[in-house]
């Protein structure tokens, strides 16, 4: 089984909670996030709760981090999930977490990079409805700095281009590719997934809060091209309490 890279905290208390524990639960099961260099964070949260899962029988997630995103769809699905991870202590965790968890007949996890995954992929194999990744996003470092977070946030060790050539090799025909990426990475990506036969067709823009420019986007591609559906995400009020729609949105998992 395998894990995602997770990140991204809007206050000060939420952020040191969520980083200094060495487990978090949720409603239906419990992270333990001791070993992994990425805690759970919103990015993640946000990504397992609004990736649309109907149809979905067979899932992938690259880059599991603790298994976060993988049990969040095990829970609002009855699809066979694989989970890659490629930081060993990342992907023991996340092994831990998935083998406690109730869905623990349907998720594998795998200790490996995304590329070897794919490259290893049997052709035989059915392919993937959907894949969801959380991916690195700090690309100015140089790989010899590069340790425990940082290697987990780092998109040296997935390059974009990587990510979907390898998922246009894995994906169905009519499958999707989901991912969270930092707004101002939204059109280069978008650009990019072009060459590779996968266009956006809808995106979901998120703000910390009201007065906040959008600091995130959660994209969809498919083979097609469509017009794409365009939609906006406020995590908290004005009085920093959540916002209705986020609660909504998350309320299958928060306790």
């Amino acid at each position: 089984m395998i894990l995602p890279c997770l990140g991204w905290a809007f206050s000060k208390i939420f952020k040191n909670t969520w980083m200094s524990n060495s487990w978090f639960r949720f409603k239906q099961f419990l992270v333990k996030q001791g070993r992994s260099s990425m805690k759970v964070g919103t990015d993640g949260v946000l990504l397992g709760s609004f990736v649309d899962v109907a149809n979905s029988k067979k899932i992938l997630d690259v880059g599991t981090g603790t298994g976060l995103i993988a049990l969040m769809l095990g829970q609002r699905s009855i699809a066979q999930i694989d989970a890659v991870e490629i930081d060993e202590n990342s992907f023991l965790d996340a092994f831990e977490n998935t083998e406690a968890s109730p869905w623990k007949d349907r998720i594998n996890v795998y200790h490996s990079s995304f590329q070897e995954f794919a490259r290893n992929f049997p052709p035989s194999e059915e392919k993937y409805d959907l894949i969801v990744s959380n991916p690195p996003y700090y690309h100015k470092l140089q790989e010899a700095q590069l340790t425990g977070r940082q290697i987990a946030r780092h998109q040296q060790l997935l390059p974009e281009r990587d990510l979907l050539y390898y998922a246009d090799r894995i994906l169905k025909p009519q499958g999707n590719l989901w991912v969270i990426k930092p707004y101002e990475r939204y059109e280069e990506f978008k650009e990019s997934g072009k060459k590779y036969h996968l266009f956006p067709v809808s995106e979901l823009l998120v703000r910390s809060a009201p007065e906040k420019e959008v600091s995130r986007i959660i994209l969809r591609f498919a083979r097609e091209k469509k017009r794409v559906e365009s939609g906006e995400l406020i995590i908290q009020k004005e009085n920093r309490e959540y916002s209705d729609e986020y609660v909504r949105l998350t309320q299958e998992f928060y306790l």
